[in-house]
């Protein structure tokens, strides 16, 4: 991750690595599931260690939103 980008930034930004692009609604549901709503305009640096997980796993699922 990239200390300097948004949690909301790096979601979007990792999912366009994995070929998903556009998909705004997803990552915003993913964020809600995930309780990372109130997190998303929040540089990765100010996260603690295990809450900078929690953009990790919302990396992995919204590579695949069919999955």
């Amino acid at each position: 991750f990239d200390p300097f980008f948004t949690v909301r930034e790096t979601v979007r930004l990792q999912s366009g690595y994995l070929g998903t692009k556009k998909n705004n609604a997803w990552i915003d549901e993913v964020m809600h599931n995930l309780d990372l709503t109130n997190k998303a305009d929040v540089n990765m640096r100010a996260l603690s260690g295990g809450a900078q997980t929690l953009p990790d796993t919302a990396d992995t699922a919204t590579s695949s939103p069919a999955a």
